[in-house]
């Protein structure tokens, strides 16, 4: 966990081998690029651990919550998260078509980005025994995407 001053004039972070880049006050990793560029939007969601309250019953909003401050000014320091706080992934994907951004979830939200190639594509991700949820996946589908778009 780090806070960056000024993300927005970080052009690009390679980290082990993946491409990051600035994209609406976030960072995106770059999964294929090409007429449909696809990406990954790695979030975490956070929630407060439940303490116990009466009844047997537990409450999130019991809990202590701490808070850790962060100056930055132009340093770049270590964030650790509080132990009464869980870290779980949220992760949202995004296609970039003719310049638009449009954010996917499922496979039936990514197919009707493409109403044109959707049987093709549909055939593809049965054939291939695709996850649309997947690093690998997602790769292999973008770069089909970008095989048949320049037909």
């Amino acid at each position: 966990y780090m806070v960056l001053n000024k993300p927005e004039e970080i052009d690009t972070i390679l980290l082990q081998n993946r491409k990051f880049v600035y994209v609406d006050k976030a960072f995106y990793e770059i999964i294929v690029k090409g007429r449909v560029t696809l990406f990954i939007k790695h979030k975490g969601r956070y929630t407060v651990v439940s303490t116990p309250t009466a009844y047997g019953m537990k409450s999130p909003t019991n809990a202590t919550i701490n808070i850790t401050a962060a100056r930055a000014g132009n340093q770049t320091r270590q964030i650790e998260p509080p132990d009464n706080v869980t870290v779980s992934l949220a992760t949202v994907y995004w296609a970039k078509i003719n310049g638009e951004m449009n954010k996917f979830t499922s496979e039936r939200q990514f197919l009707k980005l493409f109403p044109e190639s959707e049987n093709k594509l549909k055939e593809f991700i049965k054939n291939s025994g695709i996850d649309v949820k997947s690093r690998e996946g997602l790769i292999q589908l973008g770069n089909y995407c970008n095989e048949i778009s320049a037909k």
